[in-house]
């Protein structure tokens, strides 16, 4: 076992985004010596949501140090930082301080949600303006279909409709909204359902699109350092792993998926890019340029690649399936369980690879 001393200089200097993938398991294995090294961490803003993180993971070894030392900052703490330290005890079996329900709270279904979804219309392409299919209880909406169906896959999937954007996200309420903070949804991975226009005019080759979202901040202060707040370091480390490239492979294959630089509505070619689109040809992912030039072949390159884009510049990186409008509208009410369900819970099972070592234990009760 590596030494807790120099594991913890190391995290300490460590850059935000490598820090959790790299060094949690290392030092919560110590135990309750991690445990109280890093008590002090708790009051560090820069290092806080790692020391939350790692002590929680401890408690594997020191449980009752753990829930000791978390609780205590938790009677001080506000904002995100109580977030936090309120999520790691409820995961530990703490009851919460409060029983009221805060933003953060599981949204409840309705039984009569969804239940009289139409299917998707013509009007509803390229606009938000009179459109239901984004609500989270309307009879007539898909969103409650799709969560539903979701939370076979993890209890704790949520419904998010995009302002003033055809476009809803579903993730996991405690990634998508932790520390209650707006920017959140931009930091967190999420999948999603798109119904774009994919051409500038409105009315041009309607699409509707399901598929992994994960964006990658340019360090800005609006949404700040791409730290362990941020999925985008996590999602290039499960594409390290045999196991997430297989079964992304196998998704690509069976759902005709694609990976890289989605186009359509506000995603625009000259945008957030990652500069390439890769498809999956004869047993190998093939990645090409939007001139149709190969770039890249394999796994490797891939990950080679998104590590080396400018930390400094914002970039987006979609994994989707695209259908014309024609083909949703006329499927009616069957597009959501043969379409859309189909192709959203493979990905799930990606998503969930990736935000797995981010989360301590989500209890499903």
């Amino acid at each position: 076992m590596a030494n807790l001393k120099s594991l913890l200089v190391e995290a300490a200097a460590a850059d935000p985004s490598e820090r959790l993938p790299t060094y949690r398991d290392a030092i919560a294995a110590h135990g309750a010596a991690a445990i109280t090294a890093l008590e002090p961490w708790l009051a560090d803003d820069r290092l806080a949501a790692f020391a939350v993180r790692t002590i929680t993971r401890s408690a594997t070894e020191a449980r009752p140090e753990a829930i000791a030392v978390l609780t205590r900052h938790q009677l001080r703490a506000t904002g995100k930082a109580r977030e936090d330290l309120d999520f790691a005890l409820e995961s530990l079996g703490v009851k919460p301080r409060s029983t009221v329900a805060g933003p953060g709270a599981l949204h409840v279904i309705p039984a009569t949600a969804g239940e009289d979804w139409p299917g998707l219309r013509a009007e509803e392409f390229g606009r938000v303006a009179g459109t239901r299919w984004r609500s989270r209880d309307g009879r007539t909406s898909l969103a409650p279909l799709i969560t539903a169906s979701l939370r076979y896959k993890h209890p704790h999937f949520q419904s998010y409709p995009v302002e003033r954007s055809p476009e809803l996200h579903f993730a996991l309420r405690e990634r998508y909204q932790q520390g209650g903070e707006h920017g959140q949804g931009w930091r967190a991975a999420k999948l999603f359902v798109y119904a774009h226009a994919l051409d500038s005019a409105l009315a041009a080759n309607p699409h509707v699109s399901a598929g992994l979202y994960v964006e990658k901040g340019d360090g800005g202060p609006e949404f700040g350092t791409v730290d362990d707040r941020w999925d985008w370091s996590f999602f290039v480390s499960a594409l390290d792993d045999e196991h997430v490239r297989d079964e992304l492979a196998r998704a690509m294959v069976r759902h005709n998926l694609r990976l890289g630089d989605y186009v359509g509505d506000r995603f625009l070619p000259d945008g957030a890019v990652v500069g390439f689109v890769g498809t999956y040809d004869e047993g190998e992912l093939v990645l090409r340029s939007a001139k149709g030039k190969e770039v890249g072949r394999g796994w490797d390159a891939l990950v080679t690649r998104l590590r080396k884009l400018p930390k400094a510049e914002w970039h987006d990186f979609s994994i989707w399936t695209s259908w014309p409008a024609e083909e949703g509208i006329a499927a009616g009410r069957s597009f959501a369980s043969d379409r859309l369900i189909p192709v959203l819970s493979s990905l799930a099972s990606i998503y969930l690879d990736i935000v797995g070592p981010v989360l301590p234990r989500i209890a499903s009760d």
